[in-house]
């Protein structure tokens, strides 16, 4: 069985959530060092994912208002590929040995 090639738009988004996670968690130790810093990059990574998608879905529906095509897909798996690569990290953290 081959595996299917990952798609660059979705390789994109695991990307960006796992510099989001990395940038949420860094924040977090720094500014309260007891905190959940796994918890706190996950949150982030996930939010990040749903306001671009909303973003894009916003832009779409102000491009049609203005007589002008949609930009943007709008993918809820997208969202999820942004949460996924944060949950990457997520993984590797726990397995390191992280909080």
């Amino acid at each position: 069985m081959a595996l299917t090639p990952l798609p660059a738009d979705k390789a994109s988004h695991a990307l960006v959530g796992a510099l989001a996670y990395l940038t949420a968690a860094a924040i977090c130790a720094i500014a309260d060092p007891g905190a959940n810093r796994i918890l706190a990059g996950l949150v982030f990574a996930g939010a990040l994912g749903v306001a671009k998608e909303a973003g894009d879905w916003l832009g779409n529906r102000l491009a049609m208002r203005a007589g002008l095509p949609s930009e943007h897909g709008v993918e809820l798996a997208d969202a999820a590929w942004t949460l996924a690569g944060g949950a990457l990290v997520a993984l590797g953290a726990v397995i390191g040995g992280a909080s």
